[in-house]
């Protein structure tokens, strides 16, 4: 629980505290250098799904506590929300829920119940998705060691050919990066959200490159931004249910790190660049967010979509999707279409014509869906007899982009104790699709005021946006015509040129904050692919006359956040502008009297401690205050005996086996019951004639297990230490033993 409160100078305060699925990754891993050595990958097979989980969408027109209420009554729980907030596509909010199903209940009656259920739109299976990797001016020319074995980046004289390719390379059949990074290399400012599996975020070639959280403190076990996770210091791991998005010990059932997935898509899109150090990344500046959701048998639609809230509420412009497989999800299309974010998707490895067979998420028809399929270093797409081949589709795929024989990052194995390097080549559509992400990434940081994608916030109709340059400007080739919408392979040094006008290529600004008055130095770098620049000026946000040049030295005098912004114009009229941010103002000076309250309590005691916090600082100060509530997780002190309540729910309690209690009544119910079966620490769920509350929840069902109890609703599967009752997550149980 936390308060947000502002602070005068001198004010005193007193508190009452009361893969796509990937077909093959390459094999063995050499510290430093890649391996040519090919696994074997996935195909198409039967939907799976979790067996005791279901995916809801909640009414508009209901709370979230009234659905849950509702879902409750059918004897399942709600065990996340995620709430996308309103948008032009939900424009009274989209929130789906995650339903757990007691143990032993059939996912097609509770889907069948939930999608009757007052306030619910629709009910779903939680599909598993699986990786879509196969096991197994002028130009620049970055000088990383292994940048001329990258043929994805730039194909020029074909020294390194794919060992598994039919037919020789062909000249320039790349993406024309050393052409595009002649105007533009990337921005730290542009946030990429890869939903995969985790990331080796030490990898020295990478680790400067990923996103840190900047609303969170590291290690002190309180959620800080308040986004429900706790230390989400790089994002977050769904899949194990924690803030580790690098797992060294996890590994599929191969034997392969599991993680190398996302740490090769990670590289494609912003590895190091121009460092003397490994391969080069698409984006020479960027941060990528990690969220894991992919485990070594693949993940849960649920867990994904948990994983396009949290990048959507992080501001993630770009999520890159290298996963596929499952059934049709409308949550799974819903929550995508909430990000306002482009969304590059992996089109499958299994040769299908995705018109006729669809390949979910990258067959949804959502505006904000880019559907990569894969070709070769000889210009087609992607066909390796016997093995794999890429997915296709006239309507449902929007471009190739190279997919066999990829360089790029992987975690050294064995995973060392210090920071390590690794490299390796990867095949599938899962290695197209950061290259497009990539390059999305690219165009938006260059020109952050164009349109993600039709439909996008602050579109106009008619206007290009970022998808329509990146689909305008492929290489058209007959081997790709008839086959995707675009016709086309993506290039991206024609999207970058296609943009027009002049290029800041870099801005800065010295000191950004401090106490008034505050000297600060700018400068700034620009250039004109096809013109001259003709005027350029700094605009300092405080009503001051702006400065004519690319370098100024200016002076605020008072309080506030100002927006600098430096403007540049070239021959032919066209503008382009760059922003950074400048903080003026005094520092606070906390002070906490005492620091720490501990206090322990009986079930319905209460207790009122006093805190003083002061601020001797010139400025203001804003606090906040965390209480946590360890009582339910941490019980201490000596048993009570004998009776107790009535609680807030009107419940009392008598321990039979104190002097004066009237002894428990037995009945044997042997000749009249029905027998069921248990096996060790197992149990059968049975259904009741008749429902009765408890702490707000309808029961309908008892649980009996083998271990000697009964309960209306808790798992049979779990062991805990947990305070019965509980109002937090009503945890009946009978233990008659």
């Amino acid at each position: 629980m936390a308060k947000s409160h502002w602070l005068k100078t001198q004010r005193i305060a007193l508190l009452i505290i009361s893969l796509a699925l990937s077909l093959a990754v390459i094999a063995g891993v050499a510290q430093g250098a890649p391996t040519e050595s090919l696994r074997g990958g996935w195909q198409r097979g039967p939907d799976a799904y979790h067996p005791s989980r279901i995916i809801v969408r909640f009414s508009d027109a209901v709370s979230s506590e009234a659905a849950s209420q509702s879902i409750a009554a059918l004897g399942y729980s709600v065990a996340e929300i995620a709430d996308f907030g309103a948008s032009a596509n939900f424009p009274h909010d989209l929130r789906i829920g995650i339903v757990e199903l007691p143990e032993g209940a059939s996912p097609d009656t509770a889907i069948d119940r939930l999608g009757r259920a007052p306030g619910i739109l629709y009910a779903e299976r939680d599909y598993i998705r699986y990786k879509d990797q196969v096991y197994g001016d002028a130009p620049i020319i970055p000088n990383d060691p292994q940048f001329n074995k990258m043929w994805g980046l730039h194909n020029d004289n074909c020294q390194f050919k794919d060992p598994r390719m039919s037919g020789d390379p062909v000249d320039d059949a790349d993406i024309d990066a050393p052409e595009a990074w002649g105007i533009y290399t990337g921005s730290e400012e542009t946030l990429v959200a890869i939903i995969d599996t985790g990331c080796y975020i030490y990898h020295p070639d990478l680790a400067p490159n990923i996103w840190v959280n900047p609303d969170e403190i590291p290690g002190n076990g309180v959620d800080d931004d308040g986004n429900g996770y706790i230390d989400d210091i790089w994002g977050w791991d769904w899949f194990n249910g924690d803030n580790s998005v690098w797992d060294p010990g996890e590994r599929d059932s191969y034997g392969y790190l599991n993680d190398e997935h996302g740490t090769h898509t990670s590289g494609t899109i912003g590895a190091l660049t121009n460092n003397a150090m490994g391969v080069a990344g698409i984006n020479w500046n960027i941060k990528i967010m990690v969220l894991k959701f992919l485990g070594p048998d693949g993940g849960y639609t649920s867990d994904a979509i948990l994983a396009f809230n949290y990048a959507a509420n992080k501001g993630a412009k770009v999520i890159s999707c290298s996963w596929g497989g499952g059934g049709y999800n409308q949550a799974l299309k819903d929550a995508i279409e909430a990000t306002h974010a482009i969304v590059s998707c992996a089109a499958g490895n299994s040769g299908d014509n995705t018109d006729i067979n669809p390949h979910y998420p990258s067959s949804y028809d959502s505006d904000n869906i880019i559907s990569v399929a894969a070709m070769m270093q000889n210009d087609t797409p992607c066909n390796y007899s016997g093995w794999w081949s890429t997915c296709w589709g006239p309507t449902s795929v929007d471009l190739y982009a190279p997919g066999g024989y990829i360089l790029s990052t992987i975690p050294p194995d064995p995973p060392p104790t210090e920071p390590g390097e690794a490299y390796d080549f990867f095949y599938g559509t899962s290695m197209a699709t950061p290259h497009v992400s990539g390059a999305a990434a690219l165009v938006h940081s260059l020109r952050p005021g164009v349109a993600l994608y039709p439909g996008a916030p602050g579109w106009t109709p008619g206007e290009p946006t970022v998808k329509d340059i990146i689909l305008g400007s492929v290489d058209v080739k007959p081997a790709y015509e008839g086959k995707v919408v675009s016709n086309g392979r993506l290039n991206l040094g024609a999207a970058i040129l296609e943009l027009g006008g002049p290029v800041i290529t870099s801005i800065d600004a010295q000191p950004r904050f401090g106490p008034p008055p505050l000297e600060v130095t700018f400068t700034a770098s620009a250039m004109s692919p096809d013109g001259e620049i003709v005027d350029m000026w700094w605009d300092f946000g405080d009503g001051s006359e702006p400065v004519h040049e690319f370098n100024a030295v200016h002076t605020y005098q008072e309080q506030d956040d100002y927006t600098a912004t430096f403007h540049v114009v070239d021959d032919e009229g066209l503008e382009a502008t760059a922003s950074l941010t400048i903080k003026v103002f005094f520092p606070p000076e906390i002070g906490v009297d005492p620091d720490e309250i501990h206090v322990d309590l009986w079930w319905g005691e209460e207790e009122t401690r006093e805190v003083t916090v002061s601020n001797t600082g010139l400025g203001e100060l804003e606090y906040s205050v965390n209480v946590m509530l360890v009582g339910k997780l941490d019980a201490s002190g000596e048993a009570r005996l004998g009776q107790g309540g009535p609680d807030e729910y009107g419940y009392f309690w008598l321990d039979t086996d104190q002097p004066g209690m009237e002894p428990p009544e037995w009945e044997d119910i042997r000749p009249i019951g029905t027998q069921v079966t248990l096996a060790d620490d197992n149990g059968v769920v049975v259904d009741l004639p008749f429902e009765f509350p408890f702490y707000g929840q309808n029961k309908s069902q008892i649980a009996i297990c083998s271990n000697g109890y009964l309960t209306f609703g808790s798992s049979l599967g779990v062991w805990t230490n947990a305070n019965i009752p509980s109002t937090m997550n009503p945890n009946d149980l009978l233990a008659v033993f």
